[in-house]
């Protein structure tokens, strides 16, 4: 089975990449057709990098899409011990998304822009022990920059003191953080910004999608 595994750097399935990436696929698609899809995390973990669940980071997940395309959630089987690692997707059956680019963050006003103009973007950061203790509240740490957990930046705002945030969208349900978000704190005096966000983060520049995605009801 592919597990949540916190080490992006080793061969071993990184299914929080998955995740991310494929978050941020649906919302470019959702901005750019006005159609919200659910599309198959489980396709990427599946099919993307070597196959044989072999996804590695999120940059294999969004090549992954560009290449081949995500279909959506109800188009692909479900996650299944008996096939485990066989990917199973079928490029004859629509709706598929496509992307057709992505691009990298270099800096916080980046990452404000790229969110503002292209929606979620997909993030390494370090989850450090206080990362995954969060109940709620602005997170300012302690974590450093030692990047292994990849997690998705959906949007950003403020708290009446001034304190300037991110909201993140985690992949451990809705029983961790703020149902399942934490707001990290912004604009802070480090280049790499709360947990090293700044460092790895990509967000895909366009999408081209099957006809049948315009009626398609997930």
């Amino acid at each position: 089975m592919c597990i949540y595994t916190y080490n992006i750097n080793i061969g071993s399935c990184c299914a929080e990449c998955a995740y991310s990436a494929v978050g941020a696929v649906e919302g470019i698609n959702a901005i750019e057709t006005g159609k919200l899809l659910t599309l198959s995390v489980q396709q990427v973990i599946d099919c993307a990098g070597a196959g044989n669940c072999n996804v590695r980071s999120t940059y294999d997940a969004f090549q992954y899409a560009i290449e081949n395309g995500i279909t959506v959630v109800g188009n692909y089987p479900a996650y299944d011990k008996e096939k485990n690692c066989t990917c199973r997707f079928d490029p004859n059956k629509p709706p598929i998304v496509k992307i057709t680019g992505i691009s990298f963050v270099k800096s916080e006003e980046d990452l404000m822009q790229a969110v503002y103009w292209y929606g979620p973007v997909s993030v390494l950061i370090e989850a450090s022990s206080a990362f995954m203790m969060y109940k709620e509240g602005v997170f300012t740490g302690p974590c450093g920059t030692a990047l292994n957990h990849a997690v998705l930046v959906v949007g950003y705002g403020k708290i009446p003191n001034g304190t300037r945030y991110w909201i993140v969208k985690n992949s451990w349900g809705q029983m961790w953080g703020e149902k399942g978000y934490i707001r990290m704190v912004r604009d802070i005096e480090v280049d790499a910004g709360i947990c090293g966000i700044t460092t790895y983060a990509i967000y895909p520049t366009g999408v081209v999608t099957s006809p049948a995605a315009a009626t398609a009801a997930y």
